[in-house]
């Protein structure tokens, strides 16, 4: 967790141009106050290498903890409701990619960013229909040994 300390300054504040208003980045800190610190509600983000840095750091960390979800839902779960979870968490990320970094993103960023999420739909797809296959074999299976136990 990184600490960061702002100090009173007795410079006047500057004012932001009302067209540089619409290009700002928003940013809500979740700092716990303590009584020697300021309350910060909201950071605003004006330079644009800078948004497009939170952006980016901000969908790695989402895409890496959506990557470990994928995984251990592939890995060790025969259960369909944590692969719907997980799709729906996918789902709920690609959303935020395009209303909200889209504009802070050029067009390959951003469309390698949905490339990512897209593969890991499509991986917990796939492992969706493997798994009602699965199903569906187990059923039959089950069927067949029934109709043979009765053939007397």
């Amino acid at each position: 967790m990184k600490d960061y300390v702002i100090s009173r300054e007795t410079k006047p504040q500057k004012l932001i141009k009302e067209e540089d208003l619409q290009k700002v980045y928003k940013i809500k800190p979740n700092i716990k106050k303590r009584k020697s610190m300021f309350e910060i509600e909201e950071i605003l983000v004006i330079n644009p290498e800078l948004q497009k840095l939170i952006c980016k750091t901000n969908f790695d960390k989402v895409f890496w903890r959506l990557t470990a979800i994928s995984i251990s839902v592939m890995d060790g779960s025969d259960d369909e409701s944590d692969s719907i979870i997980a799709l729906g968490e996918i789902e709920h990320a690609r959303q935020i990619v395009t209303d909200k970094y889209q504009h802070y993103l050029s067009q390959e960023e951003y469309r390698m960013m949905i490339k990512k999420l897209n593969y890991l739909d499509t991986e917990i797809k796939n492992y969706l229909n493997e798994l009602n296959i699965r199903k569906q074999m187990m059923l039959e299976m089950m069927e067949e040994t029934k109709t043979q136990g009765k053939s007397r």
